[in-house]
């Protein structure tokens, strides 16, 4: 197995960009493959962390209360989208990226208070046929900035992007 996968993977993805960089400028023959995307594709596999002399897979890390003190003692530091973000993250413990793709659409106001549906195709397990969309109650914080993100997106996006994806990545 290969030591670092990471690197090689991060090597290749890079060669790849540069291949596709030369295709576009011209620079290669339109007709030349791109072999960076195809070589060793899926087969860098981690063997594990090395921690005091052995081998350990991926394990499950949580923040310590000191460390999770820090974050939110430093979010004034942040930009007004990015401690919105961080302090969803917190409230409502969900993936960062199902928070920053996070619609108008699927904030519904009900009886019992706000909650966001986010659709079985925009989670981690749309590929599960059991799979379900996922509600989300939002209450505290979050609510107050699904609220006001709410005002100002509109009917759009509560974290929207000017580049190529409509919502921050």
């Amino acid at each position: 197995m290969i030591e670092t996968p990471v690197v090689a993977s991060n090597l290749r993805r890079k060669l790849g960009a540069a291949s596709d960089h030369a295709l576009d400028a011209g620079r290669l023959n339109e007709n030349v493959p791109s072999w960076w995307r195809l070589i060793m594709r899926g087969k860098l596999r981690s063997e594990g962390r090395v921690r005091q002399g052995e081998r350990v897979g991926a394990g499950k890390r949580v923040l310590s209360e000191a460390e999770l003190g820090q974050v939110i003692r430093g979010l004034p530091n942040f930009s007004r989208m990015v401690n919105d973000a961080l302090t969803l993250y917190l409230w409502t413990l969900l993936r960062g990226g199902e928070i920053t793709s996070m619609h108008s659409k699927d904030i519904a106001e009900e009886k019992d208070g706000l909650w966001w549906t986010i659709p079985k195709a925009e989670t981690k397990n749309r590929q599960r046929e059991r799979a379900v969309d996922h509600r989300v109650p939002l209450v505290g914080r979050a609510e107050a900035i699904v609220r006001r993100r709410l005002e100002v997106a509109g009917a759009g996006y509560l974290f929207p992007s000017s580049g190529k994806s409509p919502h921050v990545e």
